[in-house]
């Protein structure tokens, strides 16, 4: 992988289609700073929308979101978030529902991508998160599992290609990463996200 260039925190808010590259930078900017971020990462998708599961948005806490998660439709919504769930230092999924109503006029029942289920896996950029950011940075794949929901959400598991090995995070059971050993090899071969 090519690493992209030096942007600021605006950048992600002139375009839509930011590259996974330039999220993925910022993310390991702010993990190698002193700020904090909150990383936001749809993670399941019913009916119309421009993103799919696996899009990601950093936010920093003093400036504006890189990447998006939608085509603009959810974007200060999430901004508005990342101060609560840096507050709580836990992640949580918020769930939003842009299906349009059958006697609807409004925007979201005219077709522009954002009348589907979302949900999107907010939670505090840390060091939890570092082997993928370094995969990144080093140019190979890593897969990345996430609970996200139970007592147990927000733990991570990294699942490495070159030696066939899970990396547990506190909290991931290890017999669940046994059970996910094959779909984790599948997924990250493939480079698919899955909810």
């Amino acid at each position: 992988m090519t690493d992209t260039h030096d942007t600021d925190d605006t950048a992600g808010d002139a375009n839509w289609s930011v590259p996974e590259t330039e999220v993925l930078t910022q993310a390991r900017r702010l993990l190698e700073s002193d700020r904090r971020g909150v990383l936001a990462t749809v993670i399941r998708v019913e009916g119309s929308a421009y993103r799919r599961p696996g899009a990601k948005m950093v936010i920093p806490e003093d400036g504006v979101g890189v990447g998006h998660i939608t085509a603009g439709c959810l974007e200060d919504e999430v901004q508005g978030l990342a101060s609560d769930v840096l507050e709580a230092g836990e992640p949580r999924v918020e769930h939003y529902d842009l299906m349009p109503e059958a006697d609807d006029d409004d925007v979201w029942g005219l077709g522009v991508g954002c009348n589907g289920r979302i949900d999107i896996l907010l939670e505090p950029l840390d060091e939890t998160y570092r082997p993928a950011v370094d995969a990144f940075a080093e140019g190979y794949d890593v897969g990345v599992l996430t609970v996200t929901d139970g007592d147990h959400a927000g733990a991570r598991a990294y699942y490495d290609p070159r030696g066939e090995t899970f990396d547990l995070g506190e909290g991931f059971d290890a017999d669940l990463a046994e059970r996910v050993r094959g779909v984790a090899a599948e997924l990250t071969a493939r480079g698919k996200p899955t909810p």
